[in-house]
C-alpha cells in the first residue's frame, strides 16, 4: 500500500543499493594513479556483489514497465556512481576533455559489468580461466593504454 506499483517499489530497492554502493566505492583509497585507482573501485564493485547478489541482480534485471519514465532522483544516483569512475580517469586525459573522460567511464564501466555479469550467473569460467578480478585488471590495461590511441582518433576525425 506504500507503493503504486511494483515499479515503485523495486526503484526505491534500487535506488537505495545504488546509495550503498556509492558509499562502498567512496571508501576506496585513491593514490592519483587511474590503473590503481580503477582496480580499487573495480575490487570494491565485486566484493559488493559477493556482499549483496540479490540486491545486485534487481538492480540490473528488473526492467521498468515501458510508461514509466526513469525518475530523474534514480539517474542522478547512476551518475554519481558513474562519476567516482570518472574522476579517476581524468588524469589520463590531458586538458579538459571531461565529455571523453565521462565517455571513457561509461564504456569501461559497461565492460566491466559483463564481466560482473558473467561471474555472478557462473558463466566466466566458460570463456575464461581467469577470475572476474584478473580480467578486470587485464582490462583497466588495455583500456587505459588504449586513451593515447583513442584521442588521436577523435582529433582526426574532428579535424577532418
Amino acid at each position: 500500500m506504500l507503493f503504486r506499483s511494483l515499479d515503485a517499489l523495486v526503484l526505491r530497492i534500487n535506488g537505495r543499493t545504488l546509495d550503498r554502493l556509492q558509499g562502498q566505492l567512496e571508501r576506496c583509497k585513491r593514490i592519483g594513479r587511474p590503473a590503481a585507482d580503477v582496480d580499487q573501485l573495480f575490487q570494491a564493485y565485486l566484493g559488493f556483489l559477493d556482499e549483496n547478489p540479490n540486491l545486485w541482480t534487481l538492480l540490473f534485471e528488473h526492467r521498468l514497465s515501458a510508461n514509466i519514465p526513469l525518475p530523474d532522483w534514480y539517474q542522478e544516483k547512476i551518475d554519481r556512481v558513474l562519476g567516482l569512475l570518472e574522476t579517476v580517469l581524468r588524469p589520463a586525459f590531458p586538458g579538459h576533455q571531461l565529455r571523453e573522460a565521462r565517455d571513457s567511464a561509461v564504456v569501461l564501466w559497461a565492460s566491466f559489468h559483463g564481466i560482473c555479469s558473467l561471474a555472478s550467473g557462473g558463466k566466466l569460467s566458460i570463456v575464461s580461466g581467469q577470475s572476474a578480478s584478473e580480467m578486470a585488471r587485464r582490462l583497466t590495461t588495455l583500456f587505459l593504454a588504449g586513451i593515447p590511441a583513442s584521442q588521436l582518433a577523435l582529433e582526426g576525425a574532428r579535424n577532418a
